[in-house]
């Protein structure tokens, strides 16, 4: 590795990286937090895992403020 090694951490870019806890799972039926359903990820990783459950509380949102809520 060497100087070539070194010489190209000068031009790094520090990131900070946010550590979360991620649910493995979303189901409202059984809802329980256990150590094996859950995770250490990314905060990128960890809105990628949760990217459809996001996707789905938001349309919920939207069709509960025009007044669109489900009959059933």
């Amino acid at each position: 590795m060497g100087e070539n090694y070194l010489g190209s951490l000068t031009n790094a870019k520090l990131t900070k990286v946010i550590l979360t806890i991620a649910h493995l799972d979303h189901d409202k039926e059984n809802w329980e937090v256990k150590d094996e359903r859950l995770k250490a990820l990314c905060q990128r990783c960890h809105l990628v895992l949760d990217k459809d459950h996001h996707a789905e509380n938001r349309r919920n949102t939207i069709s509960k403020k025009k007044g669109l809520e489900p009959l059933f």
